[in-house]
């Protein structure tokens, strides 16, 4: 069940049927209801657009569709999931939309294309649960492991990725001499900030 913003529409899924009906909140009044049959499973999780004109629906037989929420028309499949699909959710901007699956993976979409951005896989076992951070750089999933874990989904700036490398690598700077001994004065200049060879601080 998803509630627009506005509190004036609820969008409710029957997913054993496959079929999603919208509500009007004040009067119960049945909106619209459409039932399709491109999915190969039950329907375990469905979320709404920001947007509240589309939804993606997923199913047990890993199938995604991004949907018109008011007709149930297909505007394009999602590819790359080998498995069934536990949970889903679209980050706050609307653009990527992450699931959780079967097979312990997490799997990160474009929206408007439908293409797999990004594979995680950590959890043993089923995942049962993902949330988007409210800032969009995160996921948190929870799988019958036991474990919640907490993902990266946002690009980082390269900036940020060289530096967060740099001050985590575990290997030492190279000598002089290694450098010249395997031809990697280039890393020697960089590490030392032009210096001069052999002086190094």
């Amino acid at each position: 069940l998803e509630i627009t913003k506005d509190s004036q529409k609820a969008i409710a899924l029957e997913g054993f049927q496959n079929r999603v009906k919208v509500f009007d909140l004040q009067t119960g009044e049945k909106l619209s209801e459409f039932m399709r049959g491109e999915h190969g499973d039950a329907i375990f999780s469905f979320a709404l657009h920001p947007d509240e004109k589309r939804i993606i629906t997923a199913a047990g037989d890993g199938t995604m569709f991004l949907r018109d929420l008011e007709t149930g028309e297909v505007l394009h499949a999602f590819t790359g999931s080998q498995g069934g699909i536990m949970d889903i959710e679209i980050s706050p901007d609307g653009d990527s939309v992450i699931a959780v699956s079967f097979e312990g993976e997490l799997l990160l979409w474009d929206v408007e294309t439908g293409n797999l951005l990004r594979k995680f896989q950590e959890h043993e076992g089923v995942v049962m649960d993902v949330e988007f951070s409210p800032d969009g750089q995160y996921a948190f999933s929870a799988g019958n492991d036991g474990q919640i874990i907490q993902w990266q989904v946002a690009q980082q700036p390269l900036e940020e990725v060289v530096e967060w490398v740099h001050n985590n690598r575990v290997f030492r700077d190279l000598t002089p001499e290694e450098c010249q001994q395997f031809d990697l004065q280039h890393l020697c200049e960089e590490s030392t900030g032009g210096e001069q060879e052999g002086d190094q601080s």
